[in-house]
């Protein structure tokens, strides 16, 4: 893919802003469960650590090759998302 002249590879990792909504859960849910809660943090962690960790190696991959780029967007609903893939064509 990136062989062909011109062709470039985004990674974009959106990052929910303060004023975005947690959808992992949900209000209507048993709040008399904390093991449900918990086990949702745990799950949460450990997600985030994958991810982490994945994201470091593609960037320590790619750090020399200028046909990749990789930013970090803070995004607070859908059409920040929207707005922010598009603006980095």
């Amino acid at each position: 893919m990136l062989e062909s002249p011109g062709n470039t590879l985004n990674v974009i990792l959106f990052i929910p802003g303060l004023d975005s909504i947690d959808q992992t859960t949900n209000p209507s849910d048993d709040t008399n469960n904390p093991r449900g809660i918990l086990t949702l943090q745990i799950v949460k962690e450990k997600e985030k650590k994958i991810d982490n960790e994945y994201i470091k190696e593609f960037r320590m991959m790619k750090a020399s090759n200028k046909l990749f780029s990789y930013i970090e967007k803070v995004v607070n609903n859908g059409m920040e998302t929207v707005e922010a893939t598009t603006t980095c064509e």
